[in-house]
């Protein structure tokens, strides 16, 4: 998919596994690979070997050399006679009670595969996924039926032969189609996105790659691809056990009968029947229970859901917003969230251009809430319970520009997230202080921006994973807490104005610096230097922003983000790419030239970041991104339409 260098290879945020479940899952795919060797080897070398003699060197009970050597080496306690006979009687390719053996193996094959289907009903898998399992689930079982109905005429190789097929397909096909699916149902837009990394400084919003793909199609994505990954007990016992399965059954196929009661048929056939009709209610009752609720794009198939949506994800949103009318007056969308969050069922809470003043106390019900993105919905707090939510994977809360937005944070808030991997607070510009880092353990990249009266941040000590930091817009804070616990650190970035850069902390104080620019109206104060060598940076922390010289204290043209106002939003007139002038913020007699465009998802504004500018020249030149209308961009150098 051409994304594993996004975001610093952390794209997708895939949860990382417990050291001890990767222990296990190492040692159980060891065992799967001797199982594979070993019928690859019986099939290509030991097939006419001794090891395996053929039925005319077998005794009746079905026991062969190889097996009698093994019983043999046992001490004497441990292999009589009756051992031996009873072993053969029951697993020997030709014992006479091998069908029940095999029915007892088929027994354990469809509890597996019934506890997969489980997984994916719960997890809300993809319904084409979900229907293609469950059929090749009941045609399984339908193959026991015709396997003891019609066991007579069928010799035991075709039997084996037959089951090792659907193991097969479990195994190996049933993954493989899952993968195909993912690929085909997941598109980014590298060549646009590539324009970015071309004109943005490191940091900013626009070089976000996750923040710039369709959240469906990743958490689509996200459900199917995990759900082949081993990341819990239930996991391994899948993965593992229809692969042994898979390797015993494709040892006995190559190896050289009191039949099944024909009533078990009927056992088989009702479960097949069963399995079908499971899967299809529990889709069609719980699609029924969310079609009132189009903002929820995943949910829980569950056979009685009764009157709440089981929603496991809800994404509200609008990325293009063209009036002042609905940027000041957006949909509020708490009661839609207190109704979805009911069932306790929610795992991603997705929000743009929406209003979500508070958390609803519903959603504390939610614990295996993963993934909260809040997007300009003028959020004032969260509650204290918000911190019960441990397995949180991903935190997002971008504040409205002009608006109040976090006023404050708990400080314990992330005390029990030893799971969140991504963490992003921006334009709060009342947000005084930033909660503990304590709990963070397994962060990798955190963004803080836009937050005006911060003057200290919390120490980085519980920060030993993170790889990408950003610093962006941090007019009040005079120094930053050591950087030498972040070991794992692979970019830090900074954005003006930021004092750090000018005021002694890195080197001599220069005032004259840009970043030290003083701004009343943008609430940019005056920058006075260091006075204690105390507070300048230890060497130790020189020397990581060394590293990152070229994205510390970088050179942009642009100051401040500008904040969408009824006059710079009106002179666009919902026309997106056209010219326009508006006073510059620092010179307000003076004019400059700027486009209109959707900065981070906002409302269609003018803007004067030459930035933005170059992008769209970029992007015409490349042919990437939207059509261009030469009516509108011809001072961008759009000639004609792109076809």
């Amino acid at each position: 998919m051409d994304t594993e260098s996004y975001d610093g290879g952390n794209f997708w945020l895939l949860k990382d596994a417990e050291p001890y479940t990767k222990a296990f899952s190492l040692a159980g795919l060891a065992l799967v690979l001797l199982g594979y060797v070993y019928a690859l080897l019986k099939m290509v070398i030991w097939r006419n070997s001794g090891t395996v003699p053929p039925r005319s060197f077998k005794t009746r009970l079905g026991v062969g050399e190889f097996e009698k050597k093994y019983l043999m080496c046992l001490p004497g306690s441990w292999r009589p006679t009756e051992v031996m006979r009873v072993w053969g009687d029951v697993t020997g390719f030709y014992g006479t009670r091998r069908k029940f053996w095999n029915l007892w193996l088929k027994s354990i094959d469809l509890a597996l595969q019934t506890l997969a289907l489980a997984q994916m009903l719960q997890g809300g898998s993809p319904r084409a996924l979900t229907y293609g399992y469950a059929m090749l689930l009941a045609a399984n079982a339908f193959s026991c039926v015709v396997a003891i109905l019609l066991g007579h005429r069928h010799s035991a190789f075709t039997e084996v032969l037959v089951d090792s097929i659907f193991d097969l397909l479990f195994a190996v096909a049933a993954p493989i189609v899952v993968l195909v699916y993912c690929y085909n149902n997941f598109y980014f837009d590298c060549d646009l996105f590539d324009v970015n990394t071309k004109v943005f400084a490191t940091g900013s919003f626009e070089r976000q790659a996750r923040m710039l793909a369709n959240p469906s199609e990743i958490f689509l994505f996200r459900t199917s691809f995990e759900s082949l990954r081993i990341l819990s007990a239930t996991d391994f016992v899948l993965r593992i056990g229809m692969n042994l399965s898979f390797c015993n059954r494709l040892k006995r196929v190559v190896e050289t009968q009191q039949t099944i009661p024909r009533a078990v048929a009927l056992l088989f056939a009702l479960f097949g029947l069963a399995i079908v009709m499971w899967t299809h209610g529990s889709i069609k009752a719980s699609a029924a229970a969310c079609a009132a609720y189009p903002e929820c794009v995943q949910f829980v198939q569950r056979w009685d859901p009764g009157d709440v949506c089981p929603c496991l994800v809800l994404i509200r949103e609008d990325k293009e917003l063209r009036t002042y009318d609905e940027w000041m007056h957006p949909v509020d969308e708490t009661e839609t969230v207190r109704q979805l969050a009911r069932s306790g069922d929610l795992r991603v809470l997705q929000l743009m251009n929406r209003r979500l003043k508070e958390l609803p106390d519903e959603l504390r019900l939610c614990q295996d809430m993963r993934h909260i993105s809040l997007m300009y919905t003028e959020t004032e707090s969260f509650p204290s319970w918000a911190k019960e939510f441990r397995r949180l994977e991903f935190l997002h809360v971008e504040g409205k520009l002009g608006f109040t937005n976090l006023i404050s944070l708990p400080d314990d808030l992330f005390v029990n997230m030893y799971h969140l991997s991504f963490l992003h607070l921006g334009a709060h510009t009342h947000l005084a202080k930033v909660p503990s880092f304590d709990g963070l353990s397994s962060l990798k990249q955190m963004t803080l921006a836009y937050l005006f009266p911060v003057t200290e941040l919390p120490s980085f000590e519980p920060l030993k994973k993170i790889r990408r930091l950003a610093l962006l817009y941090f007019p009040s804070l005079p120094t930053l807490p050591d950087l030498t616990p972040l070991t794992s650190l692979q970019v830090f970035s900074t954005l003006r104005p930021m004092q750090i850069c000018c005021n002694g902390f890195l080197s001599d104080c220069d005032l004259s610096h840009p970043y030290c620019t003083p701004n009343p109206s943008a609430s940019i104060p005056q920058v006075v230097c260091l006075r204690n060598d105390s507070q300048r940076a230890t060497p130790a922390t020189r020397a990581i922003l060394a590293k990152n010289a070229a994205d510390v204290c970088q050179h942009v043209s642009a100051v401040v983000p500008e904040s969408p106002t009824k006059e710079n939003v009106g002179m666009c007139e919902g026309v997106q790419f056209r010219e326009c002038t508006m006073p510059r913020a620092n010179n307000p007699s003076v004019l400059g030239t700027g486009i209109c465009f959707i900065t981070r998802f906002q409302v269609l504004a003018c803007t004067l970041d030459a930035m933005k500018v170059d992008a769209r020249k970029l992007q015409i030149s490349r042919g990437v991104g939207p059509v261009c209308d030469p009516v509108v961009e011809t001072w961008l150098g759009c000639t004609a339409r792109r076809s």
